[in-house]
């Protein structure tokens, strides 16, 4: 179970119509929203969810805090960031005066003090212009959010204490790291390994604690999987543990819902990858277009059944199993929680397919037919002696697939009403 983060949020941010529900604009790092209820309320609900043998994952911020200053482009000057540096008004909380996050080390932001300004926590930069330019994604403030400067030693260490509070005080299993492509790569030596016994890094920490499985996986925002490998492992050794594998979440796009041609699969099935059983997959969430507002629900099923197909950790976001189409909406209707639903009854169908077959979740995939246009995509996942083949038709016509192999051993696991196993399979089309 991955939760969005619970820390304290800043709920109004003046600039922009929503609100902060979300947990991504951190104005307390070491408190729970109020309105998501107290830290003993989170800490009984990590405990229940492990009493039915549940995981969860914390999601957590350390690129930035929420917006309370700005600092303008026109004319900036990296010497003198305080000639340019603008207070946001009406960010709430906190309500008066002070307009900074709740924390000993972050609260000094406003670049027009010398002694904020010397301790180097923000990069008091303005908002990414160029998406091109690494510089600006690794020190230049995303969406006016506040910039820090995981190089700086203070704040790196706050960001190991904060993160640690959150381990010794509810004991949750893991992290997702989000908008880790904004950050320097090397800060996860430190941040997830160092082992100082007086400041210890979140793994070596956690281990101490009784989890030596602390899994931690990253939203590394590259469709480039040497990009995204930088944040698994650098020169020092291991960095996160693997990442949340948006080149495959991007191929799934393509070839069923944009009709595309079905060798956009053959690069994230060849990648290599570091742990590649436990990079998350998914094929939507909060950030992308509900898979069921994309297109058929053949086509979706489509894309979901290669998602519990493929190696990896297959995320399904919430409302998947009702057929939610809008984006972030909410569930509080009962009849959403129906397990009759034919999208539950689906998502089941997988669920209970991969317990079964151990090898789809940690076996090697490889492509066994694709082409440059919509059709067929076939490919099939190895380990040891297993052998599953996946065969889908993306074309709006009937297509043939020739079974190569054929024996008397061979299966159908699960498949369209229309399609027979034979040494020719005719796939229905796709209609999307």
């Amino acid at each position: 179970m991955w939760l969005t983060p619970p820390t304290h949020g800043q709920w109004v941010n003046p600039t922009i119509p929503t609100r902060g529900y979300h947990g991504y604009w951190p104005y307390d790092f070491t408190a729970v929203d109020p309105h998501f209820g107290t830290l003993e309320d989170y800490r009984r609900m990590v405990a229940d969810a492990h009493a039915l043998g549940m995981k969860v994952i914390q999601d957590i911020v350390v690129n930035h805090t929420a917006n309370y200053f700005t600092v303008t482009a026109e004319g900036y000057d990296p010497k003198h960031p305080e000639r340019n540096w603008r207070p946001i008004p009406g960010a709430y909380p906190p309500d008066g005066e002070s307009k900074a996050p709740n924390d000993p080390v972050f609260r000094m932001n406003d670049a027009r003090d010398p002694a904020h300004r010397k301790a180097g926590v923000y990069n008091f930069t303005p908002n990414i212009a160029d998406y091109r330019d690494r510089r600006q994604t690794l020190t230049h403030a995303m969406g006016d959010l506040d910039d820090i400067n995981l190089e700086n030693q203070s704040a790196a260490r706050r960001m190991r204490e904060i993160y640690r509070f959150w381990i010794e005080q509810i004991g949750v299993d893991g992290m997702r790291v989000d908008t880790v492509y904004y950050t320097p790569e090397a800060f996860y030596d430190e941040f997830l390994r160092r082992s100082s016994p007086s400041d210890p890094g979140l793994k070596p920490f956690a281990a101490g604690r009784g989890n030596p499985e602390f899994f931690v996986f990253g939203e590394v925002w590259s469709y480039d999987y040497k990009a995204i490998g930088r944040y698994l492992e650098g020169p020092k050794g291991a960095r996160l543990d693997s990442a949340v594998d948006l080149p495959l979440n991007e191929a799934l796009n393509q070839v069923f819902f944009r009709k595309a041609a079905t060798d956009h699969m053959k690069v994230p099935l060849a990648a290599a990858k570091r742990n590649p059983e436990l990079w998350v997959t998914f094929a939507d969430n909060h950030d992308v277009e509900r898979v069921y507002a994309r297109g058929t629900v053949r086509a979706a099923r489509q894309c979901l059944a290669a998602l519990f197909t493929l190696p990896g950790l297959p995320c399904v976001y919430y409302g998947t199993e009702a057929g939610l189409t809008g984006a972030r909406e909410q569930m509080f209707e009962d009849s959403l929680a129906d397990a009759g639903r034919p999208e539950n009854k689906f998502l089941k169908k997988l669920i209970s397919l991969r317990k079964a077959h151990p090898a789809l979740s940690t076996g090697t995939a490889e492509v066994d037919e694709s082409g440059s246009s919509c059709g067929i995509l076939a490919y099939t996942i190895k380990e040891g002696k297993s052998r599953y083949r996946v065969v889908f038709n993306t074309a709006p016509e009937k297509r043939a697939y020739s079974l190569p192999g054929r024996g008397s051993g061979t299966k159908a696991l699960l498949g369209s009403d229309a399609v027979e196993l034979g040494s020719v399979l005719t796939m229905p089309p796709s209609r999307s």
